[in-house]
């Protein structure tokens, strides 16, 4: 017979066993390597250069009232993990990977569906918008070059379509996008250089009757820069 059921069976009926202190301790070890394991793997990755759903090509922007709602809190901080090519024109495309990790002491939703047709419909609850945009410095340019290389819509009406962050709990996002707006530094002569990039994450709250902006969210910049060559299509 097995050790363990025969002890099962013979144990005396009306007491309840109680685990040894060292079981009660290896448990509590599970559980904390289980706890740190998620914080360090964290939430998994958002990748928002996944083709769309069709019919959800374009977000249509918010209608937006003046004046500006205060920006509420976004306690998260922004790493960038990984930026490629090296080297591109503006007639190119640029992909960055960031980190973003929850700072705060609350959960945080993040929006992280692409079904921009469905997902930001009237009458959902909840609903929010997330922008990542990338911020690039030529070294003679006369100021930053400023666009969104990834949106993502959620709401709380609809499932699956927002990612919960615990407090240090971390998620990878990959988004990206055209160079083309790098094409000011071409018509301004600027020659092939190295440029630095810094990624800035954002919400919008929409309203739930209506598609306008109620309010949003603080804008969280990159604690980092990359870098890659830019390079005069001409040269």
């Amino acid at each position: 017979m097995d050790p363990l059921m025969h002890h099962a069976r013979t144990r005396p009926i009306g007491r309840v066993a109680r685990p040894s202190p060292s079981r009660r301790a290896l448990a509590s070890l599970v559980i904390t390597i289980g706890i740190l394991s998620r914080l360090a793997l964290g939430a998994g990755l958002l990748d928002l250069t996944q083709p769309r759903p069709n019919g959800s090509e374009v977000l249509e922007g918010p209608a937006v009232h003046f004046p500006y709602p205060p920006a509420t809190p976004f306690p998260v901080e922004v790493t960038i993990t990984n930026l490629w090519p090296s080297a591109a024109t503006h007639g190119g495309r640029i992909t960055a990977e960031i980190l973003i990790r929850n700072l705060g002491k609350e959960p945080i939703a993040i929006p992280a569906s692409q079904d921009f047709a469905n997902v930001p419909m009237a009458g959902k609850k909840d609903r929010r918008i997330l922008g990542v945009e990338l911020e690039l410095a030529h070294p003679h340019g006369s100021k930053p070059i400023r666009f969104h290389i990834g949106v993502a819509v959620g709401s709380a009406s609809v499932p699956g379509s927002m990612i919960t962050l615990d407090p240090q709990e971390t998620l990878l996002i990959r988004a990206g996008g055209s160079l083309t707006p790098t094409w000011r530094w071409h018509e301004a002569g600027l020659d092939t250089d190295v440029v630095s990039a810094k990624v800035i994450v954002g919400e919008e709250f929409i309203e739930d009757e209506r598609y306008a902006i109620k309010n949003w969210s603080e804008k969280a910049v990159s604690r980092n820069k990359a870098s890659f060559t830019w390079a005069r299509s001409d040269q």
